[in-house]
């Protein structure tokens, strides 16, 4: 049995040079949710800085959740409101 190692850390190192930081204060994507059923849905996600996430799903699940990073609200257009 052999166990291959990481070569040691070495500040000279090209690999290891400071890379410029990159600031993110918003994501957007779509997502697929796979149920344990293999029922699929669709829709598409937020993400804000600070705190604040969406999920919107597609038809036919006409879904809302939205939270401002207190309150996580839940809107199912399918019940009446």
């Amino acid at each position: 049995m052999s166990v291959v190692l990481p070569a040691p850390f070495s500040p000279t190192s090209p690999k290891t040079q400071p890379r410029p930081t990159v600031s993110v204060t918003s994501l957007k994507a779509r997502f697929i949710l796979i149920a344990p059923n293999f029922q699929t849905s669709h829709g598409e996600f937020s993400l804000e800085k600070p705190g604040k996430i969406r999920f919107e799903y597609d038809p036919p699940d006409q879904l809302l959740v939205v939270s401002d990073g207190k309150v996580i609200t839940l809107v199912d257009y399918d019940l009446p409101q």
